[in-house]
């Protein structure tokens, strides 16, 4: 039976146990490590930017260690694996969630921020102390419970890899609304967001060992994240013009795969 086409899917897991087309761009992943720890990469909507995010969520999460051969063991990653494979604890956020306006656009950056770092806390909480899960939970603000997150990692020793998805989607939208550019003021707490992720990847022992993020526009990267000085914007770098989207000769592939199918 001919493979599925995985339209809409961002899921790298269901793309590998489910029989999906996958047009193989796990040789970045090596690319990646030898750029640089903290990085940003930008492009047009639907072109597999958060399916990218969930396979290197799956080829550095250690709790997807053991499902390596699984998961990666026909692509090129699976056969020139790197040091780092299966040693992080996996952070991610999808910034696309967060809507609202003024206020209320806080309060759900807010809302939607602790949903995930619980998320991640409930996922994680056996590599940590007895009473960590509960700790998250009882901390009411976003950026308290980054720093206890980070604290908690570095005592244990622990490595954490942050991913963001469309981090740029709310502003985006806040702009497209024709907001001044003086209403940026408004998003101190993004800012705020990034001083705190900045704080841990600083120092002896420092926990948040990479981070990758990507957007739709690099123009907003100067006026919402201008103290997040530490990433490197690899948008406009050849080495990395096929990692999304796909080339003329992978289409050519795809298309003569499903024609011989019929």
């Amino acid at each position: 039976m001919k493979k599925k086409l995985p339209y809409g899917l961002t899921d790298y897991v269901l793309l590998m146990t489910d029989d999906y087309y996958f047009v193989d761009k796990t040789k970045f992943i090596e690319l990646l490590e030898n750029t640089g720890s903290f990085l940003f990469l930008h492009r047009p909507r639907r072109f597999g930017k958060s399916l990218f995010l969930s396979m290197l969520h799956c080829y550095y999460g250690i709790t997807y260690a053991d499902r390596f051969e699984e998961l990666f063991g026909d692509k090129y990653i699976g056969k020139h694996p790197t040091a780092e494979q299966g040693k992080y604890l996996v952070l991610s956020f999808n910034f696309s969630a967060v809507h609202g306006t003024g206020q209320g656009l806080e309060e759900n950056f807010n809302s939607y921020a602790k949903r995930n770092i619980e998320a991640f806390a409930i996922h994680y909480s056996s590599f940590f102390e007895p009473g960590f899960l509960q700790e998250v939970r009882e901390l009411k603000n976003v950026t308290d419970q980054l720093h206890y997150i980070g604290s908690r990692a570095k005592l244990q020793g622990l490595s954490i890899y942050l991913l963001i998805d469309e981090f740029d989607h709310f502003v985006n939208t806040k702009l497209s609304n024709n907001a001044h550019s003086d209403q940026i003021q408004e998003l101190d707490f993004f800012n705020d967001f990034f001083n705190t992720i900045k704080s841990f990847t600083t120092g002896t022992h420092a926990p948040v060992k990479r981070i990758f993020i990507t957007g739709v526009s690099p123009a907003i990267l100067n006026d919402v994240t201008n103290t997040f000085n530490i990433g490197i914007d690899i948008t406009s770098s050849s080495r990395f013009n096929e990692a999304l989207g796909f080339s003329e000769s992978e289409l050519i592939t795809m298309l003569s795969y499903y024609k011989s199918e019929g």
